[in-house]
């Protein structure tokens, strides 16, 4: 993958700290898209220590984001100015066509954001520069990987009893002590092979992305975006879809990149083999495999297995990544 550095800078007059979280993005030769969101600064504490009183005020301080919201700003993208703004929520979403004709160079793309007309709002004046990734496929690859994170490739218990579970991983467990699901670091990067790029697709809130992105990075998962979603809020838009957040975000990815086939990974835990059917159906000859993680009891296995029915060729479960590891040797994807 070539990976664009995008520069953030912000110049504002404000009471208290603020910051910018600016989140990995991808692009093609034509376009990049990319989210952030503009907060109030808050301050956490270590990720890695044991203490549990202490990861559960860090989750709480994540839910209780200060959103500075209709937060005005001026991006740049290699000459490229435009005005744009965070919606309700504090989040923005940069999705630009671009005109670079030297194909060779594009990761020397750079974007700024330039912070303006915060006068009106706040009293003094500090400059902030952050800076984020926006990751390109390489010109040979041929695939892409689309792969959801609980209980798929991170333990998390979502179908445990009154999901008591998961709130404990959750909520409880610091990043070091999450555990992966075995085995599927390796099969992902055997898969990735250095060239093709993975995608991973969440419901999980926005708030928990430094987490997450930590937890990718301790465990050598492949590098590539991260998008989740807002929580709790009805959709006022886009950036707010809370129920058909995990469907659009991947026809957005399939749809930038038409010269790829795309394999998808979720788990039987919530909606992943509904949705990745869906696109099968959607967009014909772009899903070239299926993979869904065998979870839950009697009911949610026999649900699998309807669902499979008549899609064999392409639609696998399997329970252990070393079962899907030997069918991606066969399809020709290891």
């Amino acid at each position: 993958m070539l990976l664009l550095e995008c520069k953030f800078f912000f110049v504002q007059k404000i009471e208290a700290p603020i910051e910018i979280h600016a989140y990995t993005g991808y692009g093609n030769k034509n376009s990049i898209y990319c989210y952030g969101r503009i907060l109030k600064k808050t301050k956490l504490y270590n990720n890695n220590s044991n203490n549990k009183l202490l990861q559960l005020i860090n989750t709480i301080k994540r839910l209780r984001s200060g959103e500075l919201p209709h937060f005005n700003f001026t991006f740049d993208i290699n000459g490229f100015t435009k005005k744009h703004k965070t919606n309700t929520e504090g989040f923005y979403l940069i999705h630009e066509k671009i005109n670079n004709e030297k194909k060779s160079n594009l990761e020397e793309i750079t974007i700024k954001v330039l912070q303006e007309d915060v006068s009106k709002k706040f009293k003094k004046s500090i400059s902030i520069e952050v800076t984020s990734e926006i990751i390109f496929p390489k010109e040979n690859a041929t695939l892409g990987f689309i792969s959801d994170l609980d209980d798929t490739i991170i333990k998390t218990d979502v179908l445990s009893k009154y999901r008591w579970k998961m709130f404990y991983n959750s909520f409880l467990l610091n990043v070091t002590s999450r555990k992966a699901i075995h085995g599927t670091s390796a099969w992902y990067n055997k898969m990735h092979k250095n060239l093709h790029p993975f995608f991973y697709v969440s419901n999980s809130p926005w708030n928990f992305y430094d987490y997450i992105t930590q937890f990718l990075h301790l465990n050598e998962y492949p590098k590539g975006p991260l998008l989740l979603r807002d929580y709790g809020r009805k959709a006022t838009d886009a950036l707010q879809d809370y129920e058909q957040h995990k469907k659009h975000e991947i026809e957005k990815i399939i749809e930038m990149y038409p010269q790829l086939q795309f394999v998808l990974i979720g788990d039987g835990g919530e909606r992943d083999a509904d949705i990745y059917l869906e696109m099968y159906q959607k967009y014909p000859g772009k899903i070239k495999a299926i993979f869904i993680r065998r979870l839950g009891d009697i009911f949610h296995q026999s649900r699998l297995e309807k669902l499979a029915e008549g899609h064999e060729d392409y639609f696998f479960l399997f329970k252990k990544a070393e079962e899907a590891e030997v069918i991606a040797t066969r399809l020709g994807l290891v």
